[in-house]
């Protein structure tokens, strides 16, 4: 059964739209939600044709009105609650963040290779106009790899884990 196979078969299964009240049970269906929601919003990403190179933001996920948590066709939809907390999940393992100015009811949603195509894409870039030792704010991170400035934030962060700058607040960066 090919993944997308299994994700429409866990979409068409009503009990799934159910939070489960034992908590080992909510653990394994909130853990497969957050998945069908990632690859859910990925498949949307691929379908738009973004640029492999330009590593975009994936789409913004609205808890309370995203269709990722309803099937009309079985009459379904996940509580709010739940979905929720299936975003939080989603937030612990670094695939998405609450959008600021929205206490937990819009988050960015991406994929982990987007990521890694950002970050490999910045240190292209350093590399290209020998930028070790420059100071470079978020902003012209996000105008040369077509970012917006949150996600520019974000691949900041991982080049700085990785020890290829040092971070300044969310402001900017100095290349190592």
């Amino acid at each position: 059964m090919s993944t997308a196979d299994a994700d429409a078969a866990f979409a068409s299964y009503p009990p799934h739209y159910t939070r489960q009240p034992r908590a080992e049970t909510w653990r394994a269906q909130r853990a497969r939600w957050a998945a069908h929601v990632a690859r859910c919003v990925v498949d949307a990403r691929e379908s738009e044709d973004v640029p492999v190179v330009a590593a975009r933001p994936s789409p913004a996920i609205d808890v309370a009105t995203d269709d990722v948590f309803v099937n009309e066709a079985i009459d379904r939809a996940l509580p709010l609650a739940a979905r929720v907390e299936i975003v939080d999940e989603l937030v612990a393992r670094g695939d998405a963040r609450w959008t600021p100015g929205t206490p937990r009811t819009r988050a960015l949603v991406y994929d982990r290779a987007s990521r890694a195509r950002a970050v490999d894409a910045l240190g292209a870039f350093v590399a290209r106009y020998d930028l070790r030792g420059r100071v470079y704010t978020t902003r012209e991170i996000a105008s040369e790899l077509g970012l917006d400035e949150t996600r520019a934030r974000e691949v900041a962060s991982a080049f700085a884990d990785a020890g290829a700058c040092v971070a300044f607040g969310d402001d900017g960066v100095k290349f190592a």
